[in-house]
């Protein structure tokens, strides 16, 4: 056992440096504190090599070597956090800033948007001052302002620190965007923005960009639906933004979404097309270093032109590895390269471990490298064509073994028809990425374009209609899937026990997993019993709705202004019903008038939606909501309430009035639109 561990040293490095990460994200120290500790380790570390044979033994040189690389995971995050907020135009007084769009503009419902870097900052019209940040920009279709990669813009008003609604379960936008390093976004409208500069963005991005644009021009010549256009463009270069919702949503449900998502599958067809074409060079004088090095090229070049996503991003490094590794004729453990890849891409962008495809990619690569040897080994077939059949079913199988938690945590179902549809999509695919390159060398041609065009826009046309298909089949999917963050960890750990029983055949890693089932068990029957003693309230964050729950036991109560509740349901309460599966729902409307809600035997929510009350509510929480006028000085003048909640609906200028009167009377208050949703224990 020892030394089949021995041999992936960089897989105790990556989980180490992984556990660093998470652990500074929720403890938030300095880097300092995690710079002296390292030294602290390396001092240990130094001792335990001088005196090993008197006073040491390898477990304890293990634990400092761990503790070392969770120490460093810490500290790159910490720093990546301090270099994120120093000299952040966010700390400056300005009147205007002086920004730089660094990616291609990307499309959106309400016009386009695109990442930029905050260059200088302005001060009463004087001279720029040097800073540092990150804005996320927005401009509507019909604007003139050109938003296009290396584009400068002076920036006067609109600058907005992104604010995410806290609405239970649903998607935090804001914490999403801190681990990108950006923390404010700006609509541009052009009285309040001018361009200062164009085309100053990087060369070998512009000359990408432009060859992507070159791509697009291509298939939009060549093919004829705009559906086609928008595939061939998700498979030759991963840019998925024009693929119509519905076609989308059929390879999400059939399990084959990752075709869409440029990654390893994508890479691999690439190295071997380009060793296919480079077999010549091999008859040359040192040929195998030049074919190596023309590969490792080719797919950095192709990571380049998709934009380098995370997940292409770790199939390049991988297979760098490798390739490496075969001119050094050293043969290494998969895991281990596997593992090197994701270390030296988590030193770089630490908050890379919470991009989800970053993550999907890596456990579908480790569940194929640990399960598909086996799964190929249970079934040979006399025909070829079965064998072949064969593989692709225990390769799909594999990949789902260790992505199945992370796509429940994140998507909430199952497809239950994943065997079929890879079995049938991954080929068709595979066609037409090798024939959107054909069309692209050929496109000068136009005769033959044209033709290759049309057989190719077809394929695509019959590979959408049979995801689709496959897609409305009875069951295709199990919806509303929940499952806590024990029963994923329970599940991995079981996974990689596996992992390491067939490998070594050690009858240790099956105590384990019987351990953690029942470990698992009896932390199910605890949140079992927290959940059955719930009791709280929550105002959710919306605009369009008034919307309370009050969760009591297995009793759900929610009160709406909008006559609509399914619509709610589905917008705002969806996360929060699957993470509570079983309860009883009721439903209750709530009219324009002021409206008192009793939630325990102390406490009472009084909503006010207009005009004033002349009762003592000193032991109330009041809700202020709605467009009309709210006299909130004579409300303030008989009561002394516990809490004032202020709606997402209020208008602006009216806000604005009720926080100076709260203000001054020193009343605890909570902003929904700054702070998101109202939640409280009753």
């Amino acid at each position: 056992m020892s030394s089949f561990w021995q041999q992936m040293p960089f897989v105790r490095i990556l989980l180490a440096f992984t556990l660093g990460i998470v652990w500074e994200e929720f403890c938030n120290n300095a880097w300092q504190v995690y710079a002296t500790w390292t030294m602290f380790m390396i001092l240990i570390i130094g001792l335990n090599h001088k005196f090993s044979k008197t006073i040491t033994s390898p477990i304890t040189h293990g634990i400092a070597y761990f503790s070392l690389f969770i120490c460093l995971g810490a500290c790159c995050l910490s720093i990546e956090k301090t270099k994120q907020k120093l000299s952040h135009f966010s700390n400056q007084t300005y009147t205007a800033i002086l920004v730089q769009t660094i990616q291609k503009p990307q499309k959106t419902n309400y016009g386009w948007k695109a990442e930029a870097v905050v260059i200088a900052y302005y001060k009463n019209s004087t001279l720029a001052m040097p800073c540092k940040g990150k804005v996320l920009l927005f401009v509507q279709q019909k604007t003139q302002l050109p938003l296009k990669y290396g584009t400068q813009f002076i920036i006067k008003s609109g600058i907005q620190e992104i604010v995410s609604n806290n609405n239970p379960g649903s998607f935090n936008f804001k914490t999403f965007m801190q681990r990108k390093g950006i923390y404010h976004q700006c609509f541009l409208k052009e009285n309040a923005a001018l361009v200062f500069n164009k085309d100053q963005g990087m060369e070998i991005l512009q000359r990408i960009f432009s060859f992507q644009d070159y791509i697009h021009q291509t298939l939009q010549k060549n093919l004829i639906e705009r559906n086609e256009i928008a595939m061939a463009e998700a498979l030759l270069y991963g840019y998925d933004k024009d693929i119509d919702e519905e076609i989308s949503d059929a390879f999400s449900k059939t399990g084959t979404l990752h075709v869409l998502a440029v990654s390893g599958m994508h890479v691999g067809l690439i190295f071997m097309l380009l060793g296919w074409l480079l077999k010549p060079i091999l008859t040359l004088p040192r040929g195998k270093i030049w074919v190596a090095s023309l590969q490792v090229f080719g797919i950095w070049m192709y990571a380049l032109i998709c934009g380098l996503s995370p997940s292409i991003l770790r199939a390049c490094v991988m297979f760098s590895f490798v390739i490496l590794g075969k001119q050094l004729k050293r043969s290494s453990n998969p895991f281990n390269s596997l593992s090197a890849a994701g270390f030296l891409l988590l030193t770089t962008q630490p908050y890379m471990l919470y991009n989800v495809g970053f993550q999907l990619s890596f456990a579908a690569v480790a569940g194929i490298l640990g399960f598909y040897p086996y799964l190929n080994l249970m079934f040979q077939f006399k025909h070829t064509m079965m064998n072949e059949i064969w593989k692709i079913i225990a390769i799909s199988l594999a990949a789902q073994t260790l992505t199945l938690p992370i796509s429940i945590y994140y998507f909430h179902q199952f497809p239950n028809y994943f065997l079929l549809a890879n079995l049938m999509i991954i080929p068709l695919s595979t066609v037409i990425i090798y024939g959107g390159i054909i069309l692209l060398i050929l496109s000068p041609i136009q005769y033959l374009a044209s033709g290759i065009g049309f057989l190719l826009g077809k394929l695509i046309s019959f590979t959408s209609w049979l995801t689709m298909i496959l897609a409305k089949l009875p069951y295709a999917t199990i919806d509303s899937i929940v499952w806590s963050m024990p029963f994923i960890l329970s599940y991995y750990f079981i996974g990689i026990s596996l992992i390491y029983y067939f490998s070594t055949r050690n009858i240790f890693y099956i105590k384990c997993i019987l351990w953690t089932l029942s470990i698992l068990s009896i932390t199910s029957l605890i949140q079992t019993y927290q959940q059955s003693s719930i009791h709280n309230l929550c105002i959710y964050a919306s605009k369009q709705n008034l919307l309370i729950q009050v969760h009591h036991s297995h009793l759900l109560q929610i009160w709406q202004r909008d006559p609509k509740p399914s619509e709610s349901k589905e917008n705002l309460i969806q996360a929060y019903l699957m993470a509570h599966p079983n309860l009883k729902q009721k439903w209750n409307l709530i009219d324009t008038n002021n409206y008192t809600l009793k939630l325990n035997s102390n406490q009472e929510l009084v909503i006010i939606q207009g005009g004033s009350l002349d009762l003592k509510l000193n032991k109330s929480i009041l809700l202020l909501t709605g467009k009309k006028s709210i006299n909130l000085k004579k409300i303030l003048l008989h009561s002394r309430p516990l809490k004032v909640i202020l709606h997402s609906d209020i208008p602006r200028y009216r806000k604005k009035a009720y926080l100076e009167i709260l203000q001054k009377n020193k009343i605890p208050l909570h902003d929904i639109t700054e702070n998101g949703a109202f939640e409280l224990s009753l």
